[in-house]
């Protein structure tokens, strides 16, 4: 015999009545740390700062800047997941993971005035370096250094992955970086000052800074003029 329409509905009520029962009292396990990875060496060097160093600059038509750190070098330890463990039944449930825990490091400088806030019209320079999954299987780890110079609205920001935790090449597809790649340049000349082996991201046509892996932020261009570092 076929069973009636009124039937299965009511079954198919029952079933979703008694999974929903079960889904609100699933609670995940905690999550489950399998080990922690440390920023390379040769990562740290892409971030050459101890955190009480100012900065000056000189520009093109006769100006000092003097940029200072806002709070300190910030060193955290974070979270990254790797393989989720459980999600909790339930709309936008919480999920639990195996997870390593990593390094980071961020570092503010912003135009020194005396003052601990910013400003819109203030120079900010902010300095990222982390860490982040790139391959699950196997399981692999990037460190990424993120350079952040900004003043208004205008902000170039770019990310360099500076350190691998695995043996083979790495594909910048799959490192999947938030920002755009920095770009390397041989040399640039700056107000006189020329510095090689530098790195340059651009927000056209307002802002462009350059950075050197050891010697930091050591120049920018901003609304047509020109600065350098001079210390």
């Amino acid at each position: 015999m076929i069973p009636s329409i009124q039937k299965i509905t009511t079954l198919a009520i029952l079933v979703f009545f008694i999974s929903t029962f079960f889904a609100c009292n699933r609670e995940c396990p905690p999550d489950e740390k399998k080990g922690a990875i440390e920023l390379l060496q040769s990562s740290l060097d892409w971030f050459p700062y101890i955190g009480n160093e100012n900065l000056v600059f000189a520009s093109s038509e006769g100006d000092t800047l003097l940029l200072a750190p806002l709070n300190g070098i910030e060193a955290q330890n974070e979270k990254l997941c790797y393989e989720t463990i459980c999600t909790e039944w339930e709309f936008d449930g919480p999920s639990t993971c195996k997870y390593y825990e990593a390094e980071s490091r961020r570092l503010i400088f912003t135009k020194s005035d005396g003052s601990s806030s910013i400003s819109e019209d203030d120079f900010l320079l902010e300095l990222l370096l982390y860490q982040k999954v790139y391959d699950d299987e196997p399981l692999g780890f990037i460190d990424v250094m993120r350079v952040n110079f900004s003043r208004n609205i205008s902000s170039a920001i770019g990310e360099k992955v500076v350190g691998q935790h695995f043996e083979e090449e790495i594909d910048l597809v799959q490192a999947n970086l938030d920002f755009e790649e920095l770009e390397p340049v041989a040399s640039i000349t700056l107000n006189n000052e020329t510095f090689s082996n530098v790195y340059t991201i651009k927000f056209e046509p307002f802002i462009q800074m350059f950075y050197h892996p050891q010697q930091g932020l050591v120049g920018f261009i901003a609304e047509s003029t020109t600065w350098n570092l001079v210390n």
